[in-house]
């Protein structure tokens, strides 16, 4: 035998505590991460609900505003071609300019124009919405 060869040193083998570890750790990540997918795939689906149901509503509260002016200046104009009477027709002179054009709520402006944007943007939000909890839904 030659003396000069060192001895052969075995592997340092992990401790059963620093294994502990090392799971516990895995196991805290992965339970963060799952709670925070969690979280976004709720927020997302949350908000997907509630502009689904925002979005056609403002959208057609926001048509039919900007409509109502137009027809009742239609009625108005056949009115007055045609022989009608003074007091219908006082009537719906009157409907027409008093038929207001914006509306203050709590400090916020709504205006016809202002209702179907937001509508159109409620939508835009429901597609994004809809595709980040798609993509959420795949990454589990």
């Amino acid at each position: 035998m030659n003396h000069s060869d060192p001895a052969p040193h075995p592997i340092p083998r992990p401790t059963e505590p620093a294994k502990a570890s090392i799971a516990s750790l895995f196991s805290g990540l992965w339970l963060t991460r799952n709670i925070i997918w969690a979280f976004a795939h709720f927020t997302a689906c949350f908000v997907l609900q509630i502009s689904e149901f925002f979005a056609p509503l403002l959208l057609v509260l926001g048509i039919g505003w900007s409509l109502v002016p137009h027809v009742v200046g239609l009625a108005s104009h056949s009115l007055n071609t045609a022989s009608a009477d003074s007091q219908t027709r006082d009537l719906i002179a009157h409907i027409t300019t008093s038929f207001p054009m914006q509306v203050e709520v709590s400090g916020h402006v709504l205006t016809p124009h202002g209702l179907i944007m937001d509508g159109f943007l409620l939508m835009a939000l429901t597609a994004f919405c809809a595709t980040v909890s798609a993509w959420l839904g795949r990454q589990v």
